[in-house]
């Protein structure tokens, strides 16, 4: 997987590149992905971006969030 910070994982959202899912209903997460890049901090990994295989579309998570740890 790829390395990438916070930062361009926020610039994809804001270009409209990739859904943002950090605080969506769970059960609203993609089913078939894959993992395309993580980003990580000093705490390990605060961030995520996935490909849907369904819908074609990128998805985002950019914070801690339960979200994250059920996708990664």
């Amino acid at each position: 997987m790829k390395q990438y910070t916070r930062k361009q994982l926020k610039e994809y959202v804001r270009l409209g590149l990739a859904r943002d899912l950090t605080e969506v209903d769970p059960d609203t997460l993609p089913k078939w992905y894959e993992k395309i890049g993580v980003s990580r901090g000093i705490y390990g990994m605060n961030g995520g971006l996935i490909w849907d295989k369904v819908t074609g579309e990128y998805g985002v998570i950019l914070d801690r969030s339960s979200n994250l740890f059920r996708l990664f």
